[in-house]
Protein backbone atom coordinates (compact mmCIF):
# COMPACT_ATOMS: atom_id res chain seq x y z
CA UNK A 1 0.00 0.00 0.00
CA UNK A 2 1.38 3.53 -0.92
CA UNK A 3 1.28 6.41 1.45
CA UNK A 4 -0.15 9.65 -0.54
CA UNK A 5 1.93 11.97 0.90
CA UNK A 6 0.40 15.96 2.11
CA UNK A 7 1.19 18.91 -0.08
CA UNK A 8 5.04 19.64 2.03
CA UNK A 9 7.26 22.39 1.35
CA UNK A 10 11.04 21.71 1.21
CA UNK A 11 13.57 23.05 4.63
CA UNK A 12 14.60 25.79 1.90
CA UNK A 13 11.22 26.77 0.43
CA UNK A 14 9.65 27.21 3.76
CA UNK A 15 12.58 29.29 5.47
CA UNK A 16 12.59 31.05 2.23
CA UNK A 17 8.94 32.00 2.72
CA UNK A 18 9.11 33.52 6.11
CA UNK A 19 12.52 34.66 5.68
CA UNK A 20 14.69 32.94 8.02
CA UNK A 21 18.29 30.71 6.70
CA UNK A 22 17.54 27.24 6.42
CA UNK A 23 20.34 26.78 9.58
CA UNK A 24 17.85 28.30 11.73
CA UNK A 25 15.46 26.28 11.21
CA UNK A 26 17.57 23.45 11.31
CA UNK A 27 18.41 24.68 14.84
CA UNK A 28 15.04 25.05 16.08
CA UNK A 29 14.42 21.61 15.20
CA UNK A 30 17.24 20.48 17.10
CA UNK A 31 15.80 23.01 19.99
CA UNK A 32 12.36 21.57 19.87
CA UNK A 33 11.08 24.93 19.47
CA UNK A 34 10.07 25.30 15.96
CA UNK A 35 7.50 24.16 13.79
CA UNK A 36 5.65 20.78 13.41
CA UNK A 37 7.74 18.84 10.64
CA UNK A 38 7.51 15.64 9.27
CA UNK A 39 10.61 13.41 8.27
CA UNK A 40 10.01 12.28 4.77
CA UNK A 41 11.38 8.30 3.41
CA UNK A 42 14.40 10.07 1.66
CA UNK A 43 15.54 11.14 4.97
CA UNK A 44 13.97 14.90 4.10
CA UNK A 45 12.40 17.48 6.11
CA UNK A 46 9.06 19.03 4.94
CA UNK A 47 6.94 20.99 6.56
CA UNK A 48 3.11 21.32 5.84
CA UNK A 49 1.88 24.54 5.24
CA UNK A 50 -0.61 24.71 7.43
CA UNK A 51 1.66 23.89 10.62
CA UNK A 52 4.10 26.62 9.31
CA UNK A 53 1.25 29.50 9.58
CA UNK A 54 -0.25 28.32 12.55
CA UNK A 55 3.54 28.14 14.62
CA UNK A 56 4.17 31.49 12.96
CA UNK A 57 0.48 33.19 13.76
CA UNK A 58 0.79 31.26 17.52
CA UNK A 59 4.59 32.94 18.08
CA UNK A 60 4.09 36.55 17.30
CA UNK A 61 4.84 38.75 20.14
CA UNK A 62 2.84 42.02 21.51
CA UNK A 63 5.63 44.50 22.45
CA UNK A 64 3.68 47.05 24.81
CA UNK A 65 6.70 49.72 24.61
CA UNK A 66 5.88 49.40 21.23
CA UNK A 67 2.57 51.13 21.75
CA UNK A 68 3.38 53.49 24.48
CA UNK A 69 3.77 57.30 22.93
CA UNK A 70 6.85 58.93 23.39
CA UNK A 71 6.25 61.34 26.38
CA UNK A 72 7.48 64.57 24.74
CA UNK A 73 9.33 67.12 27.22
CA UNK A 74 7.85 70.35 27.47
CA UNK A 75 9.50 73.41 25.11
CA UNK A 76 11.86 75.79 27.16
CA UNK A 77 12.15 78.89 25.60
CA UNK A 78 15.27 81.26 26.75
CA UNK A 79 13.64 84.13 28.71
CA UNK A 80 13.98 87.90 27.07
CA UNK A 81 16.29 90.02 28.41
CA UNK A 82 15.10 93.77 29.82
Amino acid sequence: MDTILPKHWSEKKAAKEYGVRTQTMRKWRYLGKGPHYIKLPNGHVGYLPDDLKTWFMESRRFDPRARKPRRRRPRVTPKEKK
